[in-house]
């Protein structure tokens, strides 16, 4: 199976082009992360370089924790409770 297919196959929408449609598509949508599951060529790289697009050129990990470190950012939320665990007023 394919990066490509196990990715489609996991959810994600995955799509394989060539170096020209990858650099033109993501010029022309104003993405600002880009994921690669393969290589692409310097001059598609710089395009999108030159787009504003920040590219992850490496290896995917097969641990979904390790390989979200850098795509998911987390939040905290919390409440300041009264050491009897009543809710305080703001």
């Amino acid at each position: 199976m394919s990066a490509a297919e196990a990715a489609n196959a996991a959810g994600p929408a995955a799509t394989v082009e060539d170096d020209d449609a990858f650099a033109a598509r993501v010029a022309g949508t104003g993405v600002a992360r880009v994921r690669l599951l393969g290589g692409a060529s310097a001059s598609a790289l710089a395009t999108c370089f030159d787009a504003g697009a920040d590219i992850d050129p490496t290896p995917v990990v097969g641990h979904g924790r390790i390989e979200l470190l850098c795509w998911v950012h987390e939040q905290v939320l919390s409440e300041t409770r009264h050491r009897l665990g009543t809710l305080l007023d703001p």
